[in-house]
């Protein structure tokens, strides 16, 4: 008899085992298109948003080529709470994963990515989790309203379920983005977002490409600011270095003619001879070659 794998599930109210890094970010929500925010996430007068789609984050981990997850259902402290979903709104989120990273520049291949549903429950039904309701097989080929902030027919149909009593199961939604593998090219691609912007994945957090650039460009020029005054320095100090050796020898050389003098004979003019009546004929017999060791020779 074949041994049954058992399903993988989380336990609501507990804390996930890593914090958000450079793969693994939480969300609390399932907006995974900017146009899915709705207005209340807006605050006025500053029009700032309280939440933001998951779009940077998924595309901030495709431009790094790590890969990573989103962790849909999980606050930022690390604790599961879990998203009640439908079996539509499980299609819903599929469709609106698949619609946004058709929209990237360059589009997403299947291949990159892949979305799970992992159940959340509680402590007493880890081992033996309660199944998923029954549902109308037919009704998921219905289409569904992605891309925007107002309610889809399966949502409505969630609600629904709701006041007569049926609650969806609730789930971890884990996006999850490969890490590029293609060995034949050496830099993997970059993608742009539906808006056109360019993210990178930091640690637990993501930034635009362009202010990662410059930042990094600002970094480069302080550096090498710093190798050439660096470089400078050590330039001047060994010229002083040997300035001053120079200087030392030539002391020393001046200090060794004075003590040993001139041991060969010694030429003198004339006092009747000046400087401009010496004969050049003259000049080679008074020309002294000294030497320290042998002495002053003629020549």
């Amino acid at each position: 008899m074949a041994a049954t794998c058992k399903q993988r599930v989380y336990v609501r109210g507990s804390y996930m085992p890593f914090e958000e890094d450079e793969t693994h970010e939480f969300k609390g929500h399932r907006e995974i298109a900017p146009e899915d925010t709705p207005p209340w996430a807006f605050r006025h007068p500053t029009e700032s948003q309280s939440r933001k789609a998951i779009s940077r984050n998924l595309n901030a981990f495709l431009n790094t080529g790590l890969g990573g997850v989103v962790y849909c259902g999980v606050d930022d402290r690390g604790r599961v709470l879990g998203l009640h979903l439908t079996r539509y709104q499980k299609d819903h989120m599929l469709l609106s994963v698949r619609c946004l990273l058709m929209r990237y520049r360059p589009a997403v291949p299947s291949a990159r990515y892949r979305v799970t549903f992992v159940p959340v429950v509680s402590s007493a039904e880890v081992d033996d989790p309660p199944a998923e309701f029954a549902y109308d097989v037919s009704r998921r080929t219905k289409q569904h309203l992605v891309a925007t902030s107002h309610y889809c027919w399966c949502d409505a149909d969630a609600r629904a379920r709701s006041v007569s009593g049926i609650i969806p199961l609730s789930y971890v939604i884990e996006i999850e983005i490969l890490p590029w593998a293609d060995r034949d090219k050496a830099l993997h691609p970059f993608y742009l977002t539906e808006s056109g912007q360019c993210y990178v994945r930091r640690q637990a957090s993501i930034m635009p490409a362009a202010a990662l650039i410059r930042r990094q460009s600002e970094q480069m020029a302080l550096q090498s600011q710093r190798d050439i005054s660096a470089l400078q320095a050590r330039l001047d100090s060994g010229l002083l270095s040997k300035v001053r050796a120079n200087i030392g020898k030539f002391i020393d050389v001046s200090e060794a003619f004075g003590s040993a003098g001139l041991n060969g004979r010694q030429y003198e003019l004339d006092s009747d001879d000046s400087e401009d009546s010496w004969d050049a004929e003259y000049q080679p017999e008074h020309r002294l070659v000294a030497s320290l060791s042998d002495g002053a020779t003629v020549v």
